[in-house]
């Protein structure tokens, strides 16, 4: 949404609102896109201007991150922080809107409460923890409309107009809760009767270890058990998120590639679904091949055993290996499997003391720069082309005497012979490569 200066609506005289709040400017450097209806930003806008429209959906982004640091269980993915953002910028922006009209205007868009809620609720986040989260919320909404009103009004006026935000905010938010509290309630009662709450909970008795009848559950499932199992993490790439994707479709068509005869798919099919395949015979990682890439999604593949002992494992192998791909400051294949970042997820379980590591052991070498990176990079090629200049160069598409030399430099810089410490060096550099937050130069043409 772009700001537009001018779109600011005329206010008369007798009107009894608060209209300090069409005052209100985002500082940001770039405006944060809103996760609400258009038909939510356009009223607002109409009522109060598209600036202090725009501070509230940048007000509600804050606060959904300051909440995920705080409450962990509303993160986990893109999907996640924008059904939280949904409820964070919905009450900043009603809460503007509240304050210009003098009192409470109304509730939040319910076709976006309902979409918030059933997710909590198949995700099950429960009521207690969402309203932990409004608590924190509403603290945080009070500091930061008090900031405002502090600097935009007057100071013979404030003692009004900051107890006006205390009063506005308090019945906004204790109306929301009240309203968000009776449709979880629904939605609850809802899904606790369906066929999805009977699959979803089969699921989760079988990845908690719980004492289980495989055959019953396989009939819930409708997925045979006994089979051998492939677990896959499907989410939508960053940078392609306004791209349409049905990943369930992509799910199945990847498992049946891979040689499975049953599938089971689960999730929001436009954002991450989890999907499982089941096959006859032992699938290998040799079977997931980079042609199996789909644009615009971020594959990961578990690999696991027969029976629910192996669904699990497959399931954690494929958690495990989507979560460390997305850590990475380098971008990963798009179709990875555990024995791919492995060994950069063993090296990174404890990020800080492995960037020591790193540090220590390449010397200047670990300088964070995108020349010094393309020594780095360079490097890395040389010891897995088995220390061969020329194999190294076709990698990185330069010449064999760039590569002779760039060894020869990157030898100065960390103070020693790359043949003396080989295993050390190597590590260090994954780890380098898995942290910094720069890129190598890009090859002269």
């Amino acid at each position: 949404m772009r700001n537009t200066p001018d779109a600011r609506p005329e206010v008369s005289q007798d009107d009894p609102g608060h209209h300090w709040v069409r005052g209100l400017r985002s500082e940001a450097d770039a405006p944060e896109e809103p996760v609400c209806s258009a038909e939510t930003i356009a009223s607002a806008v109409a009522q109060v201007g598209a600036d202090p429209v725009q501070w509230a959906v940048e007000l509600g982004a804050r606060i959904a991150d300051r909440t995920i640091r705080r409450l962990p269980e509303f993160g986990g993915g893109r999907a996640s922080v924008t059904t939280l953002r949904l409820g964070t910028e919905q009450v900043a922006i009603y809460m503007v809107r509240s304050l210009d009209a003098g009192h409470m205007v109304h509730t939040p868009d319910s076709a976006e409460t309902n979409s918030m809620i059933h997710d909590y609720v198949h995700r099950r986040v429960p009521m207690d923890r969402i309203w932990a989260g409004m608590r924190y919320g509403h603290a945080w909404l009070t500091e930061e409309f008090m900031a405002a009103c502090r600097t935009l009004v007057d100071r013979d006026q404030r003692a009004e107009e900051l107890e006006s935000v205390s009063q506005i905010l308090f019945e906004q938010v204790i109306t929301y809760a009240a309203e968000l509290g009776e449709l979880y309630r629904v939605e609850n009662d809802a899904w606790i009767s369906s066929a999805e709450f009977a699959r979803d909970d089969a699921i989760r008795s079988i990845l908690e270890g719980e004492e289980i009848d495989e055959n019953a559950l396989s009939q819930t499932l409708r997925y045979p058990l006994s089979q051998f199992h492939v677990a896959l993490v499907l989410k939508v790439a960053a940078g392609h998120e306004s791209a349409s994707a049905d990943l369930h479709a992509a799910a199945s068509e990847l498992l049946q590639s891979l040689g499975t005869t049953t599938a089971l798919v689960v999730g929001d099919s436009a954002s991450e679904v989890r999907a499982w395949g089941g096959s006859d015979h032992t699938i290998s990682a040799d079977d997931a091949i980079p042609g199996k890439a789909i644009p615009g999604v971020d594959i990961a593949i578990g690999f696991g055993g027969r029976g629910a002992n192996g669904f699990r494992r497959a399931t954690e192998e494929a958690v495990r290996t989507a979560d460390i791909a997305g850590k990475l400051r380098y971008r990963p294949p798009s179709v990875v499997t555990y024995a791919q970042v492995s060994l950069v997820g063993l090296l990174l379980e404890n990020s800080d003391q492995a960037a020591d590591f790193a540090d220590r052991e390449l010397g200047k070498l670990a300088e964070k720069s995108p020349h010094v990176g393309n020594l780095r990079e360079t490097v890395l090629a040389y010891f897995e082309c088995r220390h061969s200049p020329r194999a190294a160069g076709e990698r990185l598409f330069v010449a064999k005497n760039t590569v002779i030399y760039r060894i020869k430099r990157a030898e100065e810089l960390i103070g020693r012979s790359l043949d003396e410490r080989p295993a050390e060096t190597w590590a260090a550099l994954l780890i380098a490569k898995s942290l910094y937050d720069c890129e190598p130069e890009a090859p002269k043409q």
